[in-house]
């Protein structure tokens, strides 16, 4: 019988081990240059109107960089995809504009029945009486192929904010944008923008103690 615990030590820790990642239960995290990288393993169990269990599972992804988690997770001294300005569902990396991958994805999916429950919204499927085979290499496929090479964009704040300034929206969403924006210009010393950014924040007055909040730190 093929757990979870079996898939992580099998087909995700060898992976992220060898991108110099570090893991805390569910939760992976490298730095890299000025930022961090996060993958969680998300998962819950479903029971079937026969009364079968299964155990669908995710991996998200996440960036972010130190100024922003000292402003709003400052308690917390690892950071995990949680927290991220920057986050990631499976089906945005799969759906990302390369056929080739997408297609792999689609074929490892139907030998080991994962798919979706939402277009980006991709959920893995571990039966305990299955053969792992193509469970494992889909992870692997997503891992390896997905989301690192799309993490490796991401190495500086000046990254990080080009790819906001650009609007880009995929794979990652970065939610709440002008915020995690205000953050980075204050960070990189961008003070004449920020300052410009901050009057149209506080226009509008939900806005006003995170602002504060973040003049406090920054």
């Amino acid at each position: 019988m093929v757990g979870l615990k079996d898939i992580v030590n099998k087909g995700i820790k060898p992976v992220l081990r060898q991108a110099g990642f570090k893991s805390n239960g569910q939760n992976f995290h490298r730095k890299v240059g000025e930022v961090d990288w996060c993958i969680n393993i998300q998962k819950y169990r479903r029971i079937s109107d026969k009364g079968s269990n299964s155990l669908l599972f995710t991996v998200n992804a996440g960036v972010t960089f130190d100024e922003y988690h000292e402003v709003f997770y400052s308690t917390q001294s690892v950071p995990t995809e949680n927290c991220c300005p920057l986050r990631a569902r499976p089906g945005q990396f799969i759906w990302n504009g390369n056929p080739w991958f997408s297609f792999r994805m689609l074929l490892y999916s139907i030998g080991s029945r994962s798919g979706f429950k939402g277009r980006e919204d991709w959920w893995f499927m571990l039966c305990p009486h299955k053969n792992p085979k193509y469970l494992l290499s889909a992870v692997n496929l997503l891992l390896s192929k997905g989301i690192l090479p799309e993490m490796q964009r991401f190495k500086t704040k000046m990254d990080l904010l080009g790819y906001i300034e650009n609007g880009k929206t995929r794979p990652f969403d970065v939610r709440p944008r002008n915020i995690v924006r205000l953050v980075l210009l204050k960070s990189v010393g961008m003070m004449k923008e920020a300052d410009v950014l901050e009057a149209e924040l506080n226009q509008n007055p939900r806005n006003e103690n995170i602002v504060r909040r973040i003049n406090a730190v920054l």
